[in-house]
């Protein structure tokens, strides 16, 4: 049986993903994504580095399914 992987990402991750590998694939240049996304060119290199070693879940929130902090988490059940 293939076990089939699932990211769940956010709109916003989503995009991220589309366009770096635009960026990859040499139809957008570093400083017209950085434009896009509204981030600087330094972080499109290191998001393109991330995204070939890691694939698209290295562009998902890196805190995804990660317990709130303990603070956060007192506060929310006693409001």
């Amino acid at each position: 049986m293939v076990r089939e992987d699932r990211i769940v990402m956010s709109g916003s991750e989503f995009r991220r993903v589309h366009v770096i590998r635009q960026v990859v694939e040499q139809q957008l240049t570093q400083q017209q994504a950085s434009e896009a996304l509204g981030v600087t060119t330094q972080q499109i290199r290191r998001l393109r580095h991330r995204l070939q070693a890691e694939g698209e879940s290295g562009l998902a929130h890196r805190s995804r399914g990660q317990p709130w902090n303990s603070w956060r988490r007192i506060m929310a059940s006693h409001p």
